[in-house]
C-alpha cells in the first residue's frame, strides 16, 4: 500500500506568543508523547464522519 504525500499550508504570526500560549503547547506535546491524542482521522472515524481530502497546489 503506497502512502500518500500531504502538503501542509503553514501560516506563521509576526507576534510573540504569550506565556500562556507556551503554557498550551508545551501541555499538547506532554499529551502527545503520553499518547493521549487522537488524530484527527481516529476522531472523524469514531464519529462516522467521512472527510474529504483537500489538495493544495
Amino acid at each position: 500500500m503506497q502512502q500518500k504525500k500531504i502538503k501542509h499550508k503553514i501560516e506563521f504570526e509576526d507576534e510573540e506568543l504569550s506565556k500562556e500560549e507556551i503554557k498550551e503547547i508545551k501541555i499538547g506535546l506532554k499529551n502527545i508523547e503520553k499518547g493521549e491524542v487522537q488524530s484527527i482521522e481516529q476522531v472523524a472515524k469514531d464519529m462516522g464522519i467521512l472527510l474529504k481530502e483537500k489538495k493544495i497546489r
